[in-house]
């Protein structure tokens, strides 16, 4: 964060018109020496891929393990098993390209503002889950009602995170979305519950 801040120092103090995710290679690129920005482009592509290989190398994996159930299909042979497994990792590269292309198409100069209020409500039933496991005793029915809890707390925060410069005086909810969201998954999981014996 502290180096994020001085790249900002800097693009002021050299007059640079690049702001959010546009500053950092607008400065490798156009305001140093072309062998500084082409040691950036390689750093770039070097931290890239791995990071899209592992998201895409999981994401694979958790879907044939746990949506398919691969390791417990009788009705597979290993050879259709891993045809299997490389159609689904195909089209999990072809999901993120579609998602590269949809954020270009979106232009958001700042897209980890976007990321990260994404996360508020993909995260907030996960922190609400972890942390009602971690701090309580109580048990939980096995049904889908814990499916619709986590649900319904999604809607309530973006019906609220909506509206809340009206209600609250121009105040914004923003990243506590993320707070918010787990303590209404917390509090639903509490009130279908039930006190362990």
């Amino acid at each position: 964060m502290f180096l994020g801040g001085l790249l900002y120092v800097y693009a002021d103090t050299q007059g640079l018109n690049a702001r959010g995710d546009d500053l950092f290679p607008f400065v490798a690129l156009k305001s140093m020496s072309p062998v500084f920005g082409i040691i950036f482009i390689i750093g770039l592509i070097s931290a890239l891929f791995p990071s899209a290989d592992g998201a895409i190398t999981a994401l694979t994996s958790s879907f044939c393990i746990d949506i398919l159930g691969m390791q417990n299909r009788t009705d597979l042979t290993e050879q259709q098993k891993i045809k299997l497994r490389k159609k689904v990792h195909f089209a999990f590269a072809f999901l993120f390209l579609l998602l590269i292309f949809v954020f270009k198409w979106i232009d958001n100069k700042s897209i980890i503002d976007v990321i990260l209020k994404l996360a508020g409500y993909t995260y907030g039933p996960l922190l609400g889950l972890f942390s009602f496991a971690l701090f309580t005793k109580r048990s939980l029915p096995e049904n889908v009602s814990i499916v619709f809890v986590c649900l319904i707390s999604i809607v309530l925060v973006y019906i609220i995170d909506s509206h809340s410069t009206q209600w609250f005086d121009g105040f914004a909810l923003g990243f506590l979305n993320l707070g918010l969201n787990g303590l209404l998954t917390f509090w639903g999981l509490y009130l279908i519950s039930k006190k362990e014996i």
